[in-house]
């Protein structure tokens, strides 16, 4: 039990990880080239939006693709992204706070 759990809080934080990640890239897409950070590691082609392929490689984002392309066009933009993360917020919280939790008390590191 205490080993799917760890699994599973694991897994969450790694999607938020990914998640947040992914909305970085994205928001540097807007702002241009002009703040040093370039088009972000996930959009490889710079387009501005995560495509299947892209997030091919990334086992994550790869696995919760069609719940965040809310309007199933194949591509994940800056607002499908802010819009899974702040639905899904409460949930990364609560882990975070689980996490912290198990870590205080030596049952997990």
């Amino acid at each position: 039990m205490k080993l799917a759990m760890k699994t599973t809080a694991a897994i969450a934080a790694l999607t938020f990880g990914v998640l947040l990640s992914a909305s970085a890239f994205a928001d540097r897409g807007d702002r241009g080239e002009g703040h040093g950070h370039g088009k972000g590691k996930f959009d490889t082609n710079g387009d501005g939006v995560i495509s299947r392929a892209e997030a091919a490689n990334r086992p994550l984002l790869n696995k919760n693709f069609d719940a965040i392309d809310t309007n199933r066009d194949g591509a994940l933009s800056r607002d499908e992204i802010k819009a899974y993360r702040k639905a899904h917020r409460d949930e990364f919280k609560a882990e975070r706070k689980n996490r912290h939790e198990r870590h205080h008390k030596g049952e997990g590191k």
